[in-house]
């Protein structure tokens, strides 16, 4: 048997531009290198002006002469090797597939102990020659780069560049406005895939900067909000300690403006609830039930953080733009088991929401909800102590026409219209929400409890148990100083 030895074309390179990258996940890939080169300072540049470029610069340890020349070369590395625990890397063509899937033109300017050296992938070069061949440029050559004042200010460190943006400029758009778009995009993916390194959670805490700007410090979690519930779990894998924390936010209508914007990934919370896959800190999945669990309203505050290291990378089926994983079956067979667990917080979120469930048996709601097999329909609780004593103060004629409008009430409720404002996180404002006129009311319906609750303790307490006042914080105090009780 004779051996045949087929060296690939070099139109390779031009296919394998269609590997799937966007423009947001192929600035996080080169990202990656730079974290794994232990990089302190990461920035990434753009310019539109003339020719539109894009530049990463890192201060991490560069790359000498020999070792730059293997980066440059297409799977460097076996996705089988050993790495570090903190190498974001697996199979050694995120450099040259994340970049030339956005230009044609690849250089990298990298400085060891001070010593420079300039290397450049040109596709059409490479057509042209019909060779693969890397350029190797002179020093002089790199001051011409986009972020070469940054290299040029450390002993070591690395300098990314791309020119020829072809395919970003037919995706995105000619225009200023179109690239700048597309710049926001990879400011605010990055700000989510590398939130940890700009926090410091568990991992080395990196400067990042988009243009200068610093990256947001998001929190999916909001771990630091006391009224987060969190839950531990501690899987095994192939012999390895998987851990997984459980997360159930509090209501929306809890949390502050900042607090919503830091906990937000891209869309809504119903699209953010879910898994959130770790590799060695860096984000590679995020809102997905892996088709373990529904997304619904009300499991929509519950995250789930699982923190997977490098060398298991094979059993998650990592993608080349570490930007999919699938947990292999023995994990999701875990993680089942514990899908619901997971979930139920979130939902005793929105069902018992301002409520503790110890109170549910003496709360009075002012709505019940009456459930007929497949249906259910709103109605108003006519044994409310303040329906119900309004009710009592009417004459006969009077109480069929308020019940008349106690039944346009329910029947114009408008239940998709909550349904969808809520979906799209709108913040609903009640009286629970506001104090002063919550107690202006109670204050104002004093008269109606006289004969029942002639003492005012006994009607603080009586309200104290119902809706909308059990809800309020501070209510009591509140409206006891306004009654003079005490």
């Amino acid at each position: 048997m004779s051996q045949i030895e087929l060296t690939p074309d070099p139109h390779l390179l031009e296919s394998m531009r269609a590997v799937g990258y966007s423009f947001e996940t192929a600035v996080a890939d080169i990202i990656d290198n730079s974290i794994t080169a232990g990089a302190n300072t990461i920035h990434v540049l753009t310019s539109a002006q003339g020719n539109p470029r894009v530049s990463v610069f890192d201060d991490g340890d560069g790359m000498d002469r020999q070792t730059a020349i293997v980066a440059m070369r297409l799977a460097a590395q076996s996705p089988s090797a050993s790495r570090r625990m903190s190498d974001l890397g697996r199979f050694g063509l995120g450099l040259k597939t994340a970049s030339l899937s956005q230009c044609r033109q690849l250089t990298v300017a990298t400085k060891q102990a001070g010593q420079l050296t300039v290397l450049r992938w040109d596709l059409d070069h490479v057509l042209t020659t019909g060779r693969w061949l890397v350029l190797e440029l002179e020093d002089g050559d790199a001051i011409s780069l986009l972020g070469w004042n940054l290299l040029a200010e450390v002993d070591s460190g690395t300098l990314v560049c791309w020119t020829s943006l072809d395919l970003l400029m037919s995706t995105e758009g000619p225009s200023q406005a179109d690239f700048d778009a597309a710049v926001a995009r990879v400011r605010d993916h990055c700000t989510l895939v590398f939130h940890r390194f700009v926090t410091g959670d568990d991992v080395r805490k990196i400067s990042m900067t988009v243009n200068g700007n610093q990256f947001v410090a998001l929190d999916p979690f909001l771990s630091e909000n006391r009224a987060t519930d969190r839950r531990t779990e501690d899987l095994q894998l192939a012999g390895q300690a998987i851990t997984v924390v459980a997360y159930t936010l509090p209501f929306i209508n809890k949390l502050t403006a900042t607090e919503r914007q830091r906990a937000l990934a891209p869309g809504s919370f119903r699209d953010s609830q879910g898994f959130y896959v770790y590799r060695a800190g860096r984000l590679v999945v995020w809102g997905t039930w892996f088709r373990l669990n529904p997304k619904t309203e009300l499991s929509k505050l519950a995250r789930v953080k699982v923190d997977i290291p490098n060398s298991l990378d094979h059993l998650w089926a990592l993608d080349i733009k570490k930007s999919a994983a699938t947990p292999p079956r023995d994990l999701r067979e875990a993680l089942k088991v514990l899908a619901g667990k997971f979930v139920e917080p979130s939902s005793q979120v929105h069902r018992f929401r301002g409520r503790k469930e110890k109170e549910l048996d003496s709360l009075t709601r002012a709505w019940d909800v009456i459930v007929d097999r497949d249906s259910f329909r709103y109605a108003v609780n006519r044994e409310h102590p303040v329906i119900k004593r309004f009710a009592d103060l009417l004459d006969p004629n009077e109480l069929e026409r308020f019940e008349v409008l106690l039944e346009l009430v329910e029947q114009t409720f408008p239940l998709m219209d909550a349904h969808n404002r809520l979906g799209q996180d709108a913040t609903a404002v009640t009286l629970g929400d506001q104090l002063e006129r919550a107690v202006a009311r109670a204050v104002e319906i004093r008269g109606m409890f006289d004969g029942s609750h002639p003492g005012d303790d006994s009607y603080i307490e009586l309200l104290s148990s119902i809706e909308p006042y059990c809800q309020i914080v501070g209510f009591q105090s509140a409206l006891r100083a306004a009654l003079g009780a005490g």
